[in-house]
């Protein structure tokens, strides 16, 4: 596997994305505050730290799967951060629990995955090929 080298400024070296598993796509960010999030609110959570990477790449900020399942999701997720952007990571987290949902100073709360960008051209046409799908759009596909 090859690697990709991120240059990053941290707070302290606990806020430092790690992955978990010799397999893992995403590392985990931490949450550099304690915070509170209020039930149907969201709120913005500083991980600590800010993060140089190549040309030709970007990040996604994803949910992990722990927090799904608490009711606590990145509601603009995945969030995009892209290679020219120097300032402080930030993940907003919002809350569907129904309950206050208390995070402390070193949670792992989201998933930092890096991509290659692929630049795409965009070309008018009269038509498109026809296929066996409805063109109905969502849920099209799982009718049997």
């Amino acid at each position: 596997m090859s690697s990709v080298v991120i240059k990053v400024v941290a707070e302290s070296p606990e806020f430092i994305p790690v992955f978990h598993s010799n397999e893992a796509a995403g590392a985990d960010i931490r949450s550099s505050i304690d915070a509170v999030i209020a039930p149907n609110k969201v709120e913005m959570i500083p991980a600590g730290i800010s993060h140089l990477k190549p040309a030709g790449y970007h990040a996604k900020i994803t949910a992990r799967s722990s927090m799904g399942k608490k009711g606590i999701i990145v509601p603009n997720g995945p969030g995009i951060i892209d290679s020219d952007y120097r300032g402080d990571i930030r993940v907003l987290l919002l809350n569907l629990s129904g309950e206050p949902f208390e995070i402390k100073r070193g949670d792992r709360i989201a998933q930092w995955l890096l991509e290659k960008n692929v630049q795409y051209v965009w070309q008018v046409v009269e038509n498109l090929s026809s296929t066996d799908r409805d063109p109905a759009g969502f849920g099209t596909t799982g009718r049997n």
